[in-house]
């Protein structure tokens, strides 16, 4: 049985963090289309962006190792709602990856479940998040997790 272990994203992780965020960004380019697309030098900003997020009270980053080697991430933030509606604040998971490799190891539930459990403690009682309508893993991961469906974004390129 492998060794899995699910830590918060510290300094000494960034760099795995930015390697499997690069991954996932290309994945969903080849899968999704031109709007995960990254710019030339996207990588080392990655990595400057997640450097400073290491120290945010109200962003919160999970890493899942197997083995010793990064596997996945999952990543939160707390928001504050438009002020006239009754919840205030609301937590919102901004990305879950695995590489495809270790997802039958169900390591996004491990990592979903840390994100709960965080989510909890900052006194937060609503998650969102968006997934991609072409993304059927990801939707039965949330739908099986008990997220429903509730909007949907709609775009148009110019």
């Amino acid at each position: 049985m492998p060794e899995i272990k699910v830590e918060k994203l510290s300094e000494a992780t960034v760099n795995d963090l930015t390697e499997l965020i690069w991954e996932f960004q290309n994945d969903h380019a080849d899968l999704y289309g031109t709007y995960y697309k990254l710019k030339s030098g996207a990588k080392a900003k990655i990595g400057e962006i997640l450097g400073t997020l290491v120290r945010k009270r109200l962003t919160r980053v999970f890493l899942v190792f197997v083995d010793g080697k990064p596997t996945g991430y999952l990543f939160l933030d707390i928001k504050k709602n438009i002020p006239i509606y009754a919840v205030e604040t609301y937590g919102y998971i901004s990305g879950i990856y695995v590489r495809p490799q270790y997802r039958k190891l169900h390591l996004a539930s491990k990592l979903l479940a840390e994100g709960e459990a965080w989510f909890r403690a900052m006194k937060i009682h609503r998650i969102e998040l968006k997934v991609d309508l072409g993304n059927s893993i990801g939707q039965k991961l949330w739908a099986k997790a008990g997220y429903k469906p509730q909007q949907i974004i709609t775009f148009k390129d110019s």
